[in-house]
């Protein structure tokens, strides 16, 4: 051996250009990135020395927290050798990961401490810092000098070996045996508390738990290291750090289902499960020589399982909002919906089936580097940890007898011991459900019912051959069920009725699906199942047929104050069949308005072609004073995406759309008020958060006797200096035109004609008035208003902007366009923008143009133009950028 690999986690907060810092940038972190270097933090290394003499280290570019030592002399097996290094290391601001500096004179530290990189089966696993709260190293021996100002306390997970006070300081001596993750804490006061367990192990914690004595506490964890001791073997150091930065970082996001404001757990459930979940990373870590990373799998799925089973343990049939339902108001209001029924060990499923229906899964085996954040906090856990639930005896026998070989086995072994043990072989097509993005989906596949038998057949989609049990439902009780072994799949099956309501597979439901609801068969002479209103969305009832009703408000110029209500079949999961229907009451015209749609998606899971949409939409409003539209819509999308990288926010999409639009006539009108559009459209889009790149081109004819050709390319760039650089360029051209007397069709600088209805307009007919204001970033995309701003042969233009200081930032506008049998024309405007929520929420300020200076108008404040879009569903869009 020749060369040494040393992690050097402290020095990813160098740089910028970090895979740690490119990584906070994926999920939308810019705090990094924008952040001054004294904030940052780094390693400054002095000099290295291998028994006494200097050698040639380097760090590599793309990996600067990674340093290669290159022996002069290789090492032989078993040889020693002492290496010594000379460094200081400056602290980043903890508000990155959550490591470093907390607040004035407060310090976490955690991997701020060399070691020699992962040796395993014959090379070195260099692991870059990724934020993934993982352990790059194998166990080591530890022995820290620690001194602090004399006013400062200092904790660690360490052992304390000694304590030296002197006039100005403190000296502190720490030694830790086969230990992965020193931790150390730094403050002026001391806010942890010291548990003694009788075990003899100490936990330092400042959990929040303010109602709780510390005797309770006591108990709880107690309690909890039992467990873990049955399962894992006893805690090997005699410190534990159990802190709230860390439970904030890697929650249990069933407790944050509910507002804490309404106490949902009982005190001493919601403590242990917070300390449970927080214990299980350290505890893990500590007992398990497993890859972080490559093993993921495994250790993400202990962690649910062990959840799991310790509700199962001590909290058996504990439904996540029974302290709610104890409350006679919540009772009356809620007892029909589905979630207040939701058990611990369900909330698992649901969280995994909530990603399956957006096809965002990912294999089991995925490194945790490369699994979205979704997946790698909550689904691919959630999968494992229910798939050892499902596979496990009742006592977790098998579980415990995994456990206990898994410090013998290498990495590409890890997985044959579990399916020995679990005995996978018994289903047929486990490898593709384990290695690859195969969903499980049980269903009937025939099915037929005579007086008091039933014939059926009971497939999988992919394949998969779990075993299955078919359940006899009446008055929303089990009454029977019956265990049927894989090879039983596909096979006819005769089963007495019982007089039941329901037939079902997999009543008890343990193994994540697709889609359950195709589990379940009313047994009444109805067959169709009931419908349930309901006016808050829910979980899935595959019981039911599920309507959701929930008041409505919007307004327009000419419909006025719309009050309506939204019905729909949206559950928190996603549905293949989505429809929703839209009245509403228009108090300026006193008539009914509305729109609605039905949508259907279908997935592939293993296709970069990964979702084929069907729509079908139409809506009737108000186009201007006492005139009508009513628009037809239908069109197919296909979208592309890298099938093998979820992490990559490339997608492509092509629609192919028709349109057909309906309008109450005027005698203003020159053009045709009827007509049908069909297009083709190609969509590409990269939406990071430093760089924002959309294309989108279009071809569309209409019935009205025009072709047209448009393309719109957006691009923004968020530099350094916290200073975003966008440009937007639009170019489109008519094939053909029969009537140009008309700019109804035409191509528009400064205001969309929008005859596909599209916008969300306050007043799309407006010319006059606040509500012509409004700014749609559309075709020329112009701010400004001009005379005659219509072409209806080519039209180029390009917006740019650019940050001079937060959301304030100065814009100009270009552009070129020409009508038939007129020469061409060339505009240009200039202005400030606020931005205050980027196409949310935007100001626009005209200062100089083709027309002159606008600020020396006396109508100065009907030239300022606005962004400003409403509807909820599509500013949670902002928020959910970093999970999915």
């Amino acid at each position: 051996m020749s060369t040494l690999w040393i992690t050097d986690w402290a020095n990813a907060y160098h740089s910028t250009e970090s895979p740690l810092a490119k990584r906070l940038v994926e999920e939308f972190n810019r705090s990094f990135y924008l952040s001054s270097k004294n904030k940052r933090g780094g390693t400054s290394l002095e000099n290295i020395t291998v028994n006494g003499e200097k050698v040639t280290w380097s760090r590599p570019a793309a990996t600067i927290d990674q340093i290669q030592l290159d022996l002069a002399t290789p090492l032989d097996n078993a040889q020693k050798v002492e290496i010594e290094l000379n460094y200081v290391v400056q602290l980043p601001d903890a508000k990155f990961t959550g490591y470093g500096i907390k607040e004035k004179e407060h310090y976490f530290l955690d991997n701020f401490l060399m070691h020699l990189a992962r040796w395993e089966n014959g090379q070195w696993e260099v692991l870059s810092h990724l934020d993934l709260e993982d352990v790059p190293q194998s166990f080591g021996d530890y022995q820290v000098n620690f001194t602090v100002p004399k006013r400062k306390w200092l904790l660690s997970n360490l052992q304390l070996d000694g304590k030296t006070m002197a006039s100005t300081s403190t000296l502190y001596q720490w030694s830790g045996s086969q230990q992965k993750r020193p931790l150390f804490v730094i403050g002026e006061t001391e806010e942890y508390d010291q548990l003694h367990l009788p075990s003899g192990l100490t936990i330092h914690s400042n959990l929040e738990a303010p109602a709780l004595t510390k005797g309770a506490k006591l108990f709880s964890l107690d309690k909890i290291t039992n467990y873990l001791t049955d399962y894992l073997g006893e805690y090997p150091h005699e410190q534990l750090l159990l802190s709230q930065k860390k439970y904030d970082k890697r929650p249990f996001y069933g407790l944050t289902l509910v507002p804490g404001i309404l106490k949902p757990f009982p005190l001493q459930f919601e403590y242990e499960i917070k300390a449970l979940n927080t214990l299980l990373y350290d505890y893990l870590a500590e007992t398990l020589d497993v890859h972080p990373r490559k093993d993921y799998w495994l250790l993400g799925g202990l962690h649910s399982y062990l959840m799991i089973n310790y509700v199962k343990t001590y909290y058996p049939n504990n439904k996540l909002f029974s302290l709610i339902m104890r409350q006679p108001l919540a009772k009356l209001f809620l007892k029909n919906y589905h979630f207040t029924a939701l058990t611990f060990e369900q909330a698992y499923l649901e969280f995994h089936e909530f990603i399956l229906r957006r096809n965002l899964q990912q294999a089991l085996n995925t490194s945790k580097d490369q699994l979205i954040r979704f997946n790698e906090q909550i689904g691919n856990p959630s999968q494992m940890g229910t798939l050892m639930n499902y596979l496990g005896d009742h006592e977790g026998e098998k579980v415990k007898q995994f456990i206990a070989q898994i410090n013998n086995q290498t990495s590409p072994n890890l997985k044959a011991l579990f399916s020995s043990i679990f005995a996978t072989d018994k289903i047929s097509g486990f490898d593709h459900y384990f290695n690859a993005r195969n969903s499980l989906d049980f269903s009937f596949d025939s099915f037929v019912k005579k007086k008091d038998s039933i014939q059926l057949t009971v497939a999988e989609k992919n394949n998969i051959g779990f075993p299955f049990t078919l359940g006899w439902i009446k008055s929303d009780t089990l009454i029977n069920q019956q265990y049927f072994n894989r090879n039983q799949l596909n096979k006819n099956i005769k089963v007495s009725a019982l007089n039941a309501d329901y037939l079902v597979i997999n009543p008890t439901k343990k193994l994540p699906e697709y889609n359950p609801r195709n589990n379940w068969r009313r047994l009444r002479k109805i067959p169709f199942k009931p419908l349930r209103l309901s006016f808050i969305k829910d979980l899935e009832n595959p019981q039911y047929n599920q309507v959701f009703y929930n008041p409505r408000a919007s307004f327009n110029a000419y419909d006025g104050l719309l009050l309506g209500v939204r019905l729909n079949n949206k559950t928190v999961k996603l549905r293949p069949m989505v429809f929703m229907v839209q009245p509403f009451y228009a108090s300026a015209v006193e008539h009914l308005v509305g729109s609605a749609f039905l949508s259907y998606n279908r997935f592939d899971e293993n296709k970069d072609i990964y979702q084929k949409n069907f729509v079908l939409s139409g809506s009737s409003f108000h186009y201007d004073t006492n005139l009508r539209y009513s628009a037809l819509r239908g069109g197919i999308t296909l979208i592309r995406r890298d099938n093998n990288n979820l992490r990559n926010n490339k997608k492509t999409a092509v629609n192919l759309f028709g349109q057909y639009v309906h309008r109450d006539g005027n005698r203003n009108q020159t053009e045709a008020p009827n007509y049908t559009i069909g297009g083709l459209k190609y969509i590409y889009s990269n939406k990071g958060a430093l760089r924002y790149s959309t294309f989108n081109g279009q071809v569309e004819f209409s019935s009205t006797g025009f072709g047209k050709i448009h393309m719109t390319n957006d691009y923004r760039q968020l530099f350094k200096s916290g200073r975003q650089f966008s440009i937007r360029t639009f170019a489109g051209a008519f094939i053909w035109r029969k009537d140009s007397t008309s700019p109804y069709f035409d191509f528009a600088l400064d205001r969309p004609n929008d005859y596909l209805f599209e916008y969300s307009f306050f007043g799309r007919s407006e010319t006059q008035g606040v509500y012509s204001q409004q700014f749609i970033p559309a075709e020329g995309g112009f701010k400004s208003k001009f005379n005659n701003p219509y072409a209806n042969q080519f039209m180029l233009t390009s917006n740019l902007s650019f940050g001079l200081w937060k959301w304030i930032e100065a814009y100009g506008d270009i552009g070129v366009y020409k009508n038939i049998n007129q020469p061409s024309a060339v505009k240009f405007d200039t202005g400030l923008r606020l931005n205050f929520v980027p196409d949310f929420l935007e100001l626009y300020f005209p200062i100089y143009n083709s027309n002159g200076w606008q600020t020396r108008e006396t109508t100065y404040p009907e030239k300022i133009r606005f962004v400003l879009v409403l509807e909820p569903t599509t500013l949670s869009q902002l928020f959910s950028r970093k999970w999915f």
